[in-house]
């Protein structure tokens, strides 16, 4: 297969989880935030401080996602592992070129 569909499915399922995280974060800081400002009677501040603090994870979830990605792409780059194209033709022509 095209190493190109592998590329799109790892970014592609890296966005996918960073949105679904953001929204499950978002929706439990408002949650906590809400019932804290209800109990406490102290309005907007715990229900701001529960959305920044989602952002805050989100992004976090995001980064660590991102250099997990990463470090994977230096390790086959130490053990010198050709890429998936090569790999599949059995030759190590770059694309377009024919094989020896």
């Amino acid at each position: 297969m095209d190493k190109g569909f592998f590329d799109f499915a790892r970014y592609g399922s890296i966005g996918i989880s960073w949105v679904l995280t953001t929204s499950i974060y978002l929706y439990l800081g408002y949650k906590a935030g809400t019932y804290l400002d209800q109990r406490l009677e102290s309005s907007p501040l715990f229900l701001l401080l529960g959305i920044v603090l989602a952002i805050g994870l989100s992004f976090r979830a995001l980064i660590s996602e991102i250099l997990a990605l990463t470090q994977e792409a230096d390790e086959r780059k130490r053990r010198g592992e050709r890429p998936a194209r090569d790999r599949e033709n059995g030759n190590n022509s770059g694309p377009g070129r024919a094989g020896t």
